[in-house]
C-alpha cells in the first residue's frame, strides 16, 4: 500500500540513504533518489551478492556451470516473453 510505501522511504530517509524532494512540475509527486550513503550501501549488497553468487557457481564442474548458464538463458527468454506478451499471448503461448 501507498502508506506502507511512505513508511518505508521515511526510514531510509531518516537512515540518510535517500532523499526526498517535491517534483518542480507537480507538488504532488515526491522524488525519492539515492544519497552517497545509499549509492554505497547498494554497492556493498551488490559486491555480497555477487561474492556469494561465485561461491555457489565454484561447486560446478565445467559441464554443469554450461548447464546451469543454459537454463537460465531459457529462464530469462521466457521472462522477457511473457513481459512483452501477457499471458497466453506469446509466439509460443506463454
Amino acid at each position: 500500500s501507498s502508506g506502507t510505501t511512505t513508511n518505508r522511504i521515511q526510514r531510509l530517509v531518516s537512515e540518510g540513504l535517500v532523499e526526498r524532494t517535491v517534483d518542480a512540475t507537480d507538488a504532488r509527486k515526491a522524488v525519492v533518489s539515492l544519497t552517497p550513503a545509499g549509492m554505497a550501501a547498494i554497492e556493498r549488497a551488490v559486491a555480497e551478492h555477487v561474492a556469494t553468487q561465485a561461491k555457489l557457481v565454484d561447486s560446478l564442474d565445467p559441464d554443469e556451470a554450461d548447464q546451469l548458464v543454459g537454463l537460465l538463458r531459457k529462464l530469462e527468454a521466457t521472462y522477457l516473453a511473457r513481459a512483452t506478451h501477457p499471458m497466453g499471448e506469446g509466439p509460443d503461448g506463454l
